[in-house]
């Protein structure tokens, strides 16, 4: 079984989210940043309630909300498949 950890990023805490991830979801942004996000629990939530933003939108210096757009197959596993 392939153990991951969640990509969230936690700028005051840590680098990344050290909890285990429970699901894979396909997200996008306004600006059409696509990525496969591996997310813990807490953050699927936040996701789901539109609270998390774009990395690549931070890592060009602008804030912008992410979106899920697709439930992606969990190379463990799908533990958890919160509505989207």
């Amino acid at each position: 079984m392939i153990q991951l950890t969640c990509a969230a990023h936690v700028p005051v805490l840590m680098p990344v989210c050290p909890s285990d991830v429970v699901a894979v979801r396909r997200t996008a942004c306004v600006h059409e940043h696509f990525q496969d996000e591996p997310a813990c629990a807490e953050h699927l939530v936040l996701l789901e309630e539109g609270k998390m933003l774009c990395s690549e939108c931070r890592r060009l210096g602008h804030i912008c909300e992410l979106r899920a757009v697709a439930v992606v197959e969990h190379p463990a596993g799908e533990q958890r498949v919160p509505e989207i």
